[in-house]
């Protein structure tokens, strides 16, 4: 059960940072 937590925590940060990476190419244009 932890590890499949940490799993999803590990894909929630990692969707977030790919949102956040996208929210700062598109301000940059």
């Amino acid at each position: 059960a932890c590890f499949e937590a940490y799993n999803i925590v590990k894909k929630t940060v990692q969707s977030m940072r790919v949102a956040e990476e996208k929210r700062n190419l598109s301000n940059n244009s």
